[in-house]
Parts: C-alpha cells; structure tokens; sequence
C-alpha cells in the first residue's frame, strides 16, 4: 500500500480496513438515508489513509478507484451514540460523495482507545 499524509504531517502507509472497521462502518450504513446504498459499495473499495494523533481509532478514509459518489444531504450522514460513552459516539464523514471518515468521540475526557463492541451503538440519521 502508498503511503499518504496523516494527522498531524506524519507519512502513513495506507491499509486495508480491519474487520472492526468494516464492522462499525457495516452498522453504521445499515441505516435508511440518502445515499446509504452507495456508501455500502463503496466499503470495499476503502482504504484507511490516517489515524488520529490523539490514540483514539478515528481513521481517515480513502474510496479507491471507480465508484458512484452517493448523494448525502449532510457531511455526517449518519452518526451513533454508544452505550457507555457520556457525551460520545461514532460518526462517518463524507466529502464528494465518497467516505472519508470514522470517528470515534467523546467529549468527558474518556480515553477511547478501540472500537466499542458493535452491539453498544445505536446509529441515528
């Protein structure tokens, strides 16, 4: 994989999405919004290009190759709120029609060192 700028100015080298990711975004885009079914073809052509300095999971994304932008209405199109998580949850970012985020927040201080467990979050649009 190439290597690609990320946060903040460090060389990266781009990689597939984990199984996690995939995951987190699976739920996500399970959701009924403009623009959800090309998002979901769009996942196998992703590629995480940067990764927060902060140590949290937030991954920059990169839709690779040809692919039908999706017509969302927002940048964040759909977002979760996590079990557990004050003031906190998961947000997919897009630009162009295309994913080019997933971040994973909190605003009470808490670490958030990984994913949560896919069963504590509960997607909105």
């Amino acid at each position: 994989m190439p290597l690609a700028l990320g946060s903040p100015g460090k060389m990266f080298r781009m990689r597939q999405l984990s199984e996690t990711e995939r995951g987190v975004l699976g739920v996500l885009l399970a959701m009924d919004f403009p623009g959800a079914p090309e998002l979901r073809a769009q996942v196998d052509s992703t590629v995480v290009s940067g990764r927060c300095a902060c140590g949290c999971p937030t991954v920059d994304l990169v839709v690779e190759g040809d692919v039908q932008p999706a017509r969302v209405t927002s940048r964040t199109p759909v977002t979760a709120e996590v079990e557990g998580v004050l003031g906190g949850g998961l947000i997919v970012f897009v630009d162009n029609g295309c994913l080019t985020g997933l971040e994973y927040y909190s605003v009470d201080g808490h670490h958030l060192s990984d994913w949560p467990d896919l069963a504590r979050n509960r997607p909105s649009v």
